[in-house]
C-alpha cells in the first residue's frame, strides 16, 4: 500500500494502491468521493481532521471500524454508505452535522452512540435550505440490519420519525436517551451522570421495521 505524500491538508481523490492507514496527520478535508469503492481494510482518521465529504468512503467493503475523533465537524452525506464490513463506529464529541445516508446500509453494525453536540435528528449538511427550515436529513443509519443498540446524548427530549434514520432497522431493541443539559456533575464540574429520558415512540412500517 501507498502512503498519502506529507503535508497535505485537503484531499479530492488518492486512490491508487492506497489499502490502509497512510493519512497524514496535517489532513483537514477528506473530498468528495476521495477513496469511494476502493479496497481499504483499516481506516486511522487523524486528529485534526475537520470534513469528511460526501461519499468519501462509500461502497468500501472491508473497513471493520470507524473512529470519529473530535476535531471533525461534518459528516458528509453518504460518506460511508455501504460499508459492509463497518461493525464498529464511535465519535468523540464535537461532531455537529452528518448528512443523510452517511451510515445507511452498513449492515454489520450493532451498536452506535451519539455524542452530546451532535444534532439529532440529524441535520443533512448539503441542502442548507432544509438546514434552516429545521428538517432532519434522512436515513442516515437506514438499513443498519443488524443494528440492536442506540445510544443518544442530547440536549432536547424528541426524535422526528419523519426522518427515516433508522428505517429498515428491523433489530433495533434498545434506544437509550440521556439529557446532557440535566447532566450531574461533582464539585469538580465532572460530569457523574444523565438523568435517562422516557423512551421515544417510534412509528413503524408496515414491514415492522423502526423509523
Amino acid at each position: 500500500p501507498q502512503d498519502m505524500p506529507p503535508g497535505v491538508d485537503r484531499l479530492a481523490g488518492w486512490r491508487a494502491g492506497l489499502a490502509a492507514g497512510g493519512l497524514d496527520d496535517a489532513l483537514v478535508e477528506i473530498g468528495t468521493r476521495a477513496f469511494s469503492g476502493t479496497n481499504l481494510f483499516s481506516l486511522t482518521l487523524p486528529d485534526g481532521l475537520e470534513s469528511i465529504g460526501s461519499y468519501a468512503f462509500a461502497g468500501c467493503k472491508s473497513i471493520p471500524s470507524v473512529h470519529i475523533p473530535g476535531t471533525v465537524k461534518q459528516i458528509g452525506s453518504s460518506a460511508f454508505e455501504d460499508n459492509k464490513s463497518l461493525s464498529r463506529l464511535t465519535m468523540e464529541e464535537g461532531v455537529e452535522t452528518i448528512g443523510s445516508y452517511a451510515f445507511y446500509g452498513c449492515s454489520k453494525l450493532k451498536e452506535i452512540t451519539i455524542p452530546s453536540g451532535c444534532p439529532f435528528p440529524l441535520y443533512n449538511m448539503d441542502y442548507p435550505m432544509e438546514i434552516e427550515a429545521g428538517k432532519p436529513g434522512r436515513y442516515v443509519f437506514g438499513n443498519c440490519t443488524a443494528l440492536e443498540k442506540v445510544t443518544i446524548y442530547h440536549d432536547f427530549g424528541w426524535i422526528d420519525p419523519g426522518s427515516y434514520n433508522f428505517y429498515g432497522c428491523a433489530n433495533l431493541k434498545e434506544i437509550n436517551l440521556y439529557m446532557v443539559e440535566e447532566a450531574e456533575y461533582d464539585e469538580d464540574g465532572n460530569v457523574i451522570g444523565y438523568p435517562t429520558v422516557s423512551p421515544t415512540v417510534f412509528a413503524y412500517l408496515d414491514n415492522g421495521s423502526l423509523y
